[in-house]
């Protein structure tokens, strides 16, 4: 299993926003349907919610760099 890690920021009070987007529309329009995809990890920092860190896991290195 392969992971990617990612680490994003949102405008000022826009976190929860982005991360309903990552669930809403990201997942389940584009990354389900790539090959080999697993499963999609998506945190918030308790010390900023505007950073949001997403972690995608691959059932191969092949796969996670298509």
């Amino acid at each position: 299993m392969v992971s990617h890690i990612v680490e994003l920021r949102a405008k000022p009070g826009a976190g929860p926003d982005l991360c309903a987007a990552i669930r809403d529309h990201a997942l389940p329009e584009v990354i389900n349907h790539f090959q080999g995809y697993v499963s999609e990890i998506v945190l918030v920092a308790d010390d900023d919610p505007d950073r949001v860190t997403a972690i995608s896991f691959w059932d191969s290195q092949a796969n996670a760099e298509a």
